[in-house]
């Protein structure tokens, strides 16, 4: 049985969702809320195997709530669930270790099946995507190191001449 928690600061979607879910036969929701700080304090208590998090709350991003899960308690798996086609959100739901972005109208078995794919260790993240998002951010930070560790040119006196 996969354990699912789901955060949604829509109390019908949360309702719907669970019911989708564990009307497929094989998924437990162990756990919902419907905020950020909730979310924070919730999942990891609660065990899940994966946690659906919805991308905009009214407190605080799920991006934020998934970069936290998947730090601290790597077995949990993320769905970043939204709304909105965002290709920035897409993108930092990569970096912050989400597993798959699902749109809300998404149709109800293939949320299931999303969710069964993550639990089984698979990303819906295309590989390619992936690589390139995550090879970006690598360049990006190499580079951001390397000027904030970069020498100035040293000052050279050669003797015998004047100093300005």
């Amino acid at each position: 049985m996969t354990r699912v928690f789901v955060l949604d600061d829509h109390d019908v979607v949360r309702r719907g969702l669970k019911e989708l879910l564990e009307d497929s036969g094989d998924i437990e929701v162990v756990g919902e809320a419907g905020t950020a700080v909730e979310g924070r304090t919730e999942i990891p208590l609660a065990e899940p195997d994966v946690a659906v998090l919805d991308v905009r709350l009214s407190d605080g991003s799920g991006v934020e709530v998934c970069r936290e899960i998947c730090s601290r308690h790597p077995e949990i798996k993320c769905v970043m669930f939204s709304a909105f086609d965002d290709e920035v959100a897409i993108v930092e739901s990569i970096l912050a270790g989400a597993s798959g972005y699902v749109l809300k109208q998404i149709k109800g078995g293939d949320i299931v099946n999303a969710v069964r794919m993550v639990a089984s260790g698979e990303s819906l993240f295309e590989p390619a995507l992936r690589v390139r998002v995550l090879d970006d951010a690598a360049r990006t930070s190499t580079a951001r190191r390397a000027r904030r560790t970069a020498v100035p040119p040293a000052t050279v006196t050669l003797p015998g001449r004047d100093q300005d």
